[in-house]
């Protein structure tokens, strides 16, 4: 018996360029790194997707094209002289000592400041 199938289609993902990596906001240390490379690209949009809700109409285009330069030769290790974790108000907290806070939210861990203005 001679079966027909439909020919199989190449359906990829979306470039990764369109999709925020949300692997890469598993740990306080990578999502920092994440942000500072987004940042440094330029990519608002997926910026933007890193901080807390509140935050977010605050990551302008604006804010992003400052910051560029000022973080061009910077690592994401220069941030991470400490990383201090705690438990309050029922969230996961991790803080990086002298340049912000990231929170356990939606799954990720969420910038809770504007630590690039």
């Amino acid at each position: 018996m001679l079966t027909l199938t439909a020919p199989r289609r190449n359906i990829t993902r979306p470039e990764a360029e369109s999709a925020l990596d949300v692997a890469r906001l598993q740990s306080p240390r990578e999502a920092i790194g994440y942000q500072l490379d987004l940042l440094r690209r330029g990519r608002l949009d997926l910026l933007r997707q890193c901080f807390v809700p509140r935050l977010r109409p605050l990551v302008t285009p604006e804010a992003v094209a400052r910051s560029r330069t000022n973080f061009r030769d910077c690592r994401a290790d220069d941030f991470m002289s400490a990383i201090h974790h705690s438990l309050s108000l029922g969230r996961y907290r991790a803080m990086i000592v002298l340049v912000t806070t990231l929170v356990w939210c939606e799954d990720r861990w969420l910038t809770e400041t504007l630590w690039f203005l």
